[in-house]
């Protein structure tokens, strides 16, 4: 008997936060989503990142007028996110209902 793996949710709670913070504030940058949605960095680090690589949010790079590090606003793709997401939670309904039917042939 082959032992399969219950495939991982796509979205952990903390994407969602970070998802729902740039719905609401259509931009904003990582310590005021974590100030915004009470997350802690590594949390939203993590979920930027995600979020980049299935390229739902952008990242723009603003200079500051004083000396230091420019300031990053990470803004939302609505348009090209709810069609990335789609196609994702379709992706796992797929592996879920594969798996559904290795387990019924049981």
């Amino acid at each position: 008997m082959e032992i399969t793996r219950i495939p991982k949710p796509i979205f952990n709670r903390c994407d969602v936060y970070v998802i729902s913070y740039l719905l609401e504030n259509e931009k904003g940058t990582s310590r005021e989503i974590e100030r915004g949605m009470n997350l802690r960095q590594p949390q939203v680090s993590t979920s930027l990142r995600k979020l980049f690589e299935l390229e739902i949010t952008n990242e723009d790079t603003i200079l500051r007028k004083e000396k230091g590090r420019p300031e990053k606003i990470i803004t939302f793709d609505k348009i090209n996110a709810i069609g990335i997401m789609v196609d994702t939670i379709n992706k796992d309904i797929k592996k879920k209902q594969k798996l559904v039917d290795k387990l019924k042939l049981l």
